[in-house]
């Protein structure tokens, strides 16, 4: 009986528990419901499975906490922005920490949408092996780099680049890229 109240008071504070000045109820629902589990069950965006009463959880497998798409600490403007906002699996959560994707097609796209740096640029530079190229290393960036494409990978939308001795993946955007005059 005792344990039932625990789990009961527990419930209902996480039910109206606020994180960066939105209800994590509201975080939490922004994932779809899936037709194997009840409401309080859901996958992440990585795919693993969250429990909505296991928030903040760290020894349950379901556990899971609030994380910030683009990091709080680079992108400060966005710390309280719901968009910025998902539920994701706790042990993902610390893996990521404030990393950022930039790899991935939609932050490629939402970062170069406020770099009017690259943004003026309208080239469709052909991307090749073994070539020189003033690069972008990401949209964010906004001085190029000489480097020299070492591999392209169409399928994953990455160019391996090198720049003084360092290799880089880069998005597969020919923005991102300036042919050498």
């Amino acid at each position: 009986m005792v344990r039932h109240m625990r789990t009961v008071r527990r419930r209902n504070q996480i039910e109206t528990l606020v994180k960066y000045g939105h209800g994590i109820k509201v975080i939490f629902n922004k994932l779809k419901t899936t037709p194997e589990g009840p409401w309080n069950l859901r996958r992440d965006g990585n795919g693993k499975w969250i429990d909505f009463y296991d928030y903040g959880d760290h020894t349950a497998p379901t556990g899971w906490d609030v994380d910030h798409i683009r990091p709080k600490t680079i992108y400060t403007e966005l710390e309280f922005d719901l968009s910025n906002l998902r539920a994701l699996n706790w042990r993902d959560n610390i893996a990521k920490s404030n990393k950022f994707d930039y790899l991935d097609k939609t932050n490629h796209y939402e970062v170069l949408k406020h770099n009017p740096v690259i943004r003026q640029h309208h080239r469709k530079t052909k991307i090749r092996a073994g070539r020189q190229y003033n690069v972008y290393l990401n949209a964010k960036e906004q001085v190029t780099r000489i480097c020299r494409v070492l591999e392209v990978d169409k399928g994953g939308h990455k160019v391996w680049v090198e720049h003084d001795r360092a290799k880089y993946w880069v998005y597969h955007d020919p923005i991102l890229f300036v042919n050498m005059v």
